[in-house]
């Protein structure tokens, strides 16, 4: 007998397989999906922190900048007081240099000698006066020449004048002031 098979089993199994294709076909796809939305979201993640770790380095570095801002002041500051420090001390070093230089003088003039006139310009010092004779003159310029406080002793212009009835010897003398260690 001839059998006769009404109900669409191959359309049924056909339909069936069409739906396992597409679910499996699916399943890889949505995977897919699934991992590379993981990975944005791991990657935004990571950018976030980056981010957060450049702002944090950034104010640092501000603060820093600010502090190197003050030091390189303070450095400032430290040179300027040096230098000012370094001015009292030549200015109290130097301080007792006239009252020596007029001792040195008064200690080398001789009995026949006479200064009239003394003038300083810087570190110049002119000395003009009367001398009983070149003798007293030169011994004078000696005297200058060992101190410690007169250097570059020059004698610039001598004359003999009349003074009283005597014959006297004018002079004119330069020399420089010197600082001893």
């Amino acid at each position: 007998m001839i059998k006769i098979n009404l109900l669409p089993i191959k359309e049924l199994m056909r339909r069936r397989m069409l739906i396992q294709h597409a679910i499996l076909g699916a399943i890889p796809i949505i995977l897919a999906v699934v991992v590379i939305l993981m990975i944005e979201f791991s990657i935004k993640d990571r950018i976030g922190i980056s981010e957060k770790k450049i702002k944090v380095t950034k104010n640092q570095i501000n603060k820093l900048d600010k502090i190197i801002g003050q030091i390189n002041r303070l450095k400032n500051d430290k040179k300027e007081l040096e230098r000012k420090m370094s001015v009292i001390d030549k200015l109290n070093k130097n301080r007792t240099i006239p009252v020596h230089v007029l001792d040195e003088l008064c200690n080398n003039i001789p009995d026949k000698l006479w200064l009239n006139a003394i003038s300083q310009s810087g570190r110049q010092i002119n000395l003009k006066g009367v001398g009983l004779d070149n003798e007293t003159i030169v011994n004078f310029i000696k005297g200058l020449k060992k101190s410690e406080y007169f250097g570059r002793v020059e004698l610039t212009e001598t004359k003999q004048i009349k003074k009283a009835g005597f014959k006297l010897k004018k002079f004119e003398i330069n020399c420089r002031i010197l600082i001893p260690s």
